[in-house]
């Protein structure tokens, strides 16, 4: 549920992303009726692929829509780390140069000494790349975009109203030369599914994601706008006192089988979601016991039965999943630990709630990603 402090969902936006959600239950119908029910009849197999095509293309969306109404309400899993953003804005500058398209000049401008912050650099690049579509869009017939980085101390003074303590931020602005917004569009720019462009156009999800996942990372948003002078938009980042961490390894590279005769406990109450980890995992060669509450998971951990893995959800009934993964760990301490969630406020902003050697995986998640995730423990 998305809590919307003074905020009201602009129906019509709503309802228009909403029924698409309802094509999975329609192409589910086509598949039943297309394979056998009861002895005898006949089934037809022409066709099932591009329905299961367009049922995997429709979770996708509802997937994007759900992240995209848990940023707003500061409820996404984020995967926070201390980072240079300078870093982040350079990787993502050919493709916002790609965005912009020939008819709008994007201007970067870094500083040589920028502070580092604690952020999810994928929900920041995220972020920029929604305010430089939102900017191309209001430069229909061209422009310029500019995208700059500075450091600022700010006092408690200059915060007022923002509920945050006075010190030092990252301000990143976006900054457009476009049509701007008048005083009523600038005062629902945040608002869910509230969009000025024509149906078909536009989600109206792009900025309440970037104010979700910046105030839920800490800072907070704002927006300069007149109509005919283009609009600014600034983020807001507290400084972080730490160094940056050095990354391990990844790849995208398609995952492997497992190692044979790895033992993995999967602790899941939904059927579902616990049906597919735990089928990904017997395909590829581990051996699987599953559990469906947190009650259930530390009576098979209390067995003399060795795990090499455990799989937990965050909220599982009973004891949770970090309560799961403890007990684990004082039986058997070399466990390795892959906690699984879809609503993790906790996990998203404590960085103390993932422990020593303990991976976090945000549902929903691709088969290949699952597997990624446990074969890197």
């Amino acid at each position: 549920q998305v809590h919307v402090q003074r905020h009201v969902l602009t129906a019509g936006g709503a309802q228009q992303r909403l029924d698409g959600l309802d094509r999975d239950g329609h192409v589910g119908h086509l598949l039943v009726e297309r394979l056998p029910a009861r002895e005898g009849q006949q089934a037809r197999y022409d066709g099932i692929d591009k329905y299961v095509e367009a049922g995997i293309a429709s979770a996708r969306r509802a997937s994007s829509l759900t992240q995209r109404l848990l940023a707003f309400s500061r409820r996404q899993a984020l995967d926070q780390k201390v980072s240079d953003v300078s870093v982040s804005i350079q990787a993502v500058e050919p493709l916002l140069r790609t965005t912009c398209g020939e008819n709008v000049a994007l201007n970067v401008h870094l500083p040589d000494a920028l502070w580092r912050v604690r952020t999810d650099t994928h929900q920041f690049e995220s972020a920029l790349l929604n305010l430089a579509i939102n900017a191309r869009d209001a430069m229909p017939d061209g422009g310029s975009l500019s995208l700059r980085a500075r450091n600022m101390p700010l006092s408690a003074d200059e915060l007022a109203g923002t509920d945050l303590a006075p010190g030092d931020y990252v301000e990143v602005s976006v900054a457009d030369t476009g049509v701007g917004m008048p005083p009523e569009v600038v005062s629902r720019a945040f608002d869910p599914f509230f969009t000025t462009k024509p149906i078909g156009q536009g989600t109206g999800l792009g900025l309440s994601m970037v104010y979700g996942y910046i105030r839920q990372s800490g800072g907070y948003v704002l927006i300069d706008s007149r109509e005919g002078a283009g609009t600014t938009v600034r983020m807001r980042l507290p400084r972080a006192t730490e160094d940056i961490a050095p990354e391990a390894a990844t790849s995208d590279a398609p995952a492997e089988t497992g190692q044979r005769g790895q033992r993995v406990l999967v602790a899941e109450d939904d059927e579902v979601v616990r049906m597919l980890v735990v089928d990904l995992l017997r395909d590829r060669g581990y051996v699987v016991v599953e559990a469906v509450d947190g009650t259930q998971a530390m009576a098979i951990l209390a067995q003399p039965t060795h795990f090499d893995i455990l799989l937990t959800d965050v909220g599982l009934p009973g004891p949770n999943g970090r309560q799961v993964a403890d007990y684990a760990r004082e039986r058997m301490p070399a466990i390795r630990v892959l906690l699984m969630t879809g609503y993790a406020a906790q996990a998203a902003t404590d960085a103390h709630f993932l422990g020593h050697e303990m991976a976090l995986i945000v549902k929903p998640f691709d088969p290949d990603a699952l597997i990624r995730k446990v074969a890197g423990l």
